[in-house]
This record gives structure tokens, C-alpha cells and sequence, in this order.
């Protein structure tokens, strides 16, 4: 809420980014600090004693990894359950001896030659945990690389699409991950329904949806990187303000020759129809182009469409993780074989008309763009001894948790 707050009234200050990095630094620490810990006492093991061997701390990393992706609550869990959950993650996560083999090999090779012979307590496994940890990201972005290309197989006629059919069929030739049902996609904000009878997956809606995120951590999600990001990364930098007209966007696009995605090439000249979209934008906006709005990122869907997310109207989506929909039944999200077949078994016209994006003409701005605000002096220092004192704060906390641990 707080943070809500600030974005609302002229964003964060560099100091305060900084000091938000430290604090959600400790509190991963915190979290798997405490995960380990119940860890532990489930199975009767003294936390503060050596007893652990090289291969019983791999196999520990590995258990609480299960728990993690099938979404077992630790608080709630006996020693049977999580042997459970730990003998079926197989067939729960299919690529899980994937993520167990790059457990091993990122776990440090020296620390691992350290132990033979030895043995060692909990603070050391958990610090083993967070290195692994750090490199979770870029292990499963290489997973939704994967998937994206398996996408791209199958695409639309239209780029950035696969129609439902192909999507079931997919899934009902071996492709795991091609499950959700359609209530569950259409929540995520995953599926084109602007042609009855005909829905399409939307790929870069699903691949960065919440199914696709790794585990369930408490304070974060580990999800697939968005390619969409790096191309907003360079309209912000080369423009350096929240508007501009329609033709210096359409100089700026044009310009991009080294898209940070290998299914796509530089636009290079933009078609009249995107150019008539901005000028469509710089209409309802006194003739200037906000970057941060929801048409603008519309813009940038119909520009890089297996790239950039299709923007949904507020309230017409709600993307939650497959243990939070219907009930927090993980099984709830997957579709039956019966509709996956009913589906698969539709044959789209050889003739049919290549389908156009959407585009909702309906602006939404979180904030109106404000030329007159400055940070003022005395407010940054206030918001540094503020942040200070809350560092400060969370880090007594954090120590008094991980002592009792």
C-alpha cells in the first residue's frame, strides 16, 4: 500500500529503490531461513547441529524445491506428506529431473569436495539454497524459451497467436504444459475470444502468465523474463519522458534493429496502419502519446505481438498462480481430456481471412502525465530517514527470527 502511495505521487527515489533491493534481499533470507527450519523440525533434526552429509544436504535442497513447486504449506505438513509430495513431484513437474540435475551441478563443486567425509548444519545448507537460488531466473526463462518456441510451431496464421485447437492438440500429443482450461485461460487473460466460435491463445499473454511461474514463494514469483520489457526499456530511453507525439514514437520503433528476441526482425518502416493507430492514441490524449498508458502498450502488441502482452481492460482479468484459482485446487486449472478433445477436433477454413488484433479504443492512465512536480530537498531527505529507520527496523526483526530458527 504504501509503495502503491509513492508510485502515485511522483514514483520512487533511487535511495528508495535501493534500500526496497536490501529489504527484499533479507526477507528472501528470512523465508528460506524459516522454510528450512520447519524443514527440519518435521523431521526431528537439531538445526544448529553438523549432522548433515554432502548428499543429504542435496537431497534436502531437492525436498524443499518439491514443496516449493507443488505448493505444500510447511506450517501445515507432516513428515509423510512431504515424503509424499516428494516421491510424486516427478509427475507433478515433469522437467523436474531438469531442475534437480542444475540443483547439483549450481550448488558449488568446491563446497561439495569441502564435505566428503564431513558433515554440516542447517545455516550452511540454507546458504547453499541461496546461491541455487540466484540462479533460478535464467534456469527458467530457459524453460519458457523452450515453451515460446514450441508456441511458435504452432502459430496462428496472425503472429503471436495459436488457436485453441492447436494448443489441445499439442497437449494431447505430449505436450504437458498445453493444459489450462478455459476458464482458467480466459482468467489469466490468455485467450482471444473476439471470434465466437474460433479462441486463440495469446503467447506472449501465456507464456508470461502465472502458471508459467516457478513454485510458490511466499513473497515473489519466479517467472518467465519479458522480452516485452527490453523493447520499452529503449522507447523510455530514447525518448526520456512519460508523452511524445505519434511521429517521434514512430521514429524511435522504426529505428530498432536488434529486438532482444529471435522471433522477431526490426520493423523498420511502420505500416500505415500502426501509424494510424498513434495518431488514434494522440487524439484522446491532447495530442501526445503517454508510453505508460494502456494503448500504448496495445500499440506495442499489434508492433511486436509475440513480444509484447495484449493489455485487457482493468477488471475484466484476474492472473493468478494454479494454486490460487478455483478454490486453491492445483488440479482445478487443467482441462478435462474430453474438452481438450472437443477443441482439438475443430479444422479451421483454408481460406479463412488472416485475423486482425483486437484494439479497444479505451485509454487508461495510472497517473496523468505531470511536467510541474519535482522532487523537493527536504522531502528526499525525509524519505531517506524514513527508509532508513524501516531498514533498520526489518533488520532487528530479521535477526530475532533467524536466532529462533
Amino acid at each position: 500500500m504504501l509503495i502503491d502511495k509513492r508510485f502515485a505521487t511522483g514514483g520512487l527515489l533511487a535511495v528508495e529503490v535501493t534500500f526496497l533491493a536490501i529489504v527484499m534481499e533479507l526477507l528472501l533470507h528470512s523465508e528460506a531461513a524459516e522454510g528450512f527450519g520447519r524443514l527440519f523440525n518435521i523431521f526431528g533434526l537439531p538445526s544448529n547441529e553438523s549432522i548433515i552429509t554432502r548428499r543429504a544436504a542435496l537431497t534436502v535442497i531437492d525436498v524443499y524445491l518439491a514443496t516449493l513447486i507443488s505448493g505444500l504449506d510447511l506450517k501445515k505438513a507432516n513428515a509423510s506428506e512431504v515424503e509424499r509430495v516428494h516421491g510424486d513431484i516427478e509427475h507433478v513437474f515433469p522437467v523436474w529431473k531438469d531442475l534437480q540435475t542444475f540443483n547439483h551441478d549450481t550448488v558449488s563443486p568446491q563446497w561439495q569436495a569441502s564435505l566428503r567425509g564431513k558433515k554440516v548444519a542447517l545455516l550452511e545448507v540454507l546458504r547453499q539454497f541461496e546461491q541455487l537460488h540466484h540462479a533460478l531466473g535464467p534456469w527458467q526463462n530457459r524453460m519458457c524459451s523452450k515453451l515460446k518456441t514450441e508456441l511458435l510451431s504452432i502459430e496462428d496464421q496472425g503472429r503471436g497467436y495459436v488457436s485453441l485447437s492447436a494448443f489441445y492438440k499439442a497437449s494431447l500429443n505430449g505436450t504437458y504444459q498445453f493444459g489450462e482450461n478455459v476458464a482458467y485461460l480466459r482468467q489469466l487473460g490468455a485467450l482471444d475470444e473476439s471470434s465466437p466460435g474460433n479462441p486463440r491463445v495469446i503467447i506472449p499473454n501465456w507464456i508470461n502468465g502465472p502458471s508459467n511461474c516457478l513454485g510458490t514463494f511466499p513473497s515473489h514469483d519466479a517467472c518467465c523474463i519479458s522480452e516485452c520489457e527490453p523493447l520499452l526499456q529503449r522507447v523510455e530511453k530514447q525518448i526520456a519522458a512519460p508523452v511524445a507525439s505519434p511521429s517521434r514514437i514512430a521514429e524511435v520503433v522504426a529505428a530498432f534493429v536488434n529486438p532482444p528476441s529471435t522471433s522477431v526482425s526490426g520493423l523498420g518502416e511502420l505500416s500505415p496502419l500502426l501509424l494510424q493507430r498513434l495518431h488514434a492514441i494522440a487524439a484522446v490524449n491532447d495530442g501526445m502519446v503517454p508510453i505508460y498508458g494502456r494503448l500504448f502498450a496495445q500499440w506495442m502488441h499489434i508492433a511486436f505481438p509475440r513480444e509484447c502482452p495484449y493489455p485487457h481492460l482493468a477488471g475484466t482479468t484476474r492472473p493468478v498462480n494454479i494454486y490460487r484459482f478455483a478454490h486453491g485446487t492445483p488440479e482445478a486449472y487443467f482441462a478435462e481430456t474430453s474438452e481438450m478433445e472437443e477443441y482439438a477436433a475443430r479444422r479451421p477454413r483454408r481460406d479463412a481471412p488472416v485475423r486482425s488484433v483486437p484494439w479497444v479504443n479505451q485509454e487508461e492512465l495510472l497517473v496523468r502525465p505531470n511536467f510541474d512536480s519535482h522532487p523537493v530537498l527536504g522531502l528526499t531527505v525525509i524519505h531517506f530517514s524514513v527508509a532508513l529507520v524501516a531498514l533498520f527496523i526489518m533488520i532487528i526483526g530479521l535477526t530475532r527470527t533467524l536466532l529462533r530458527a
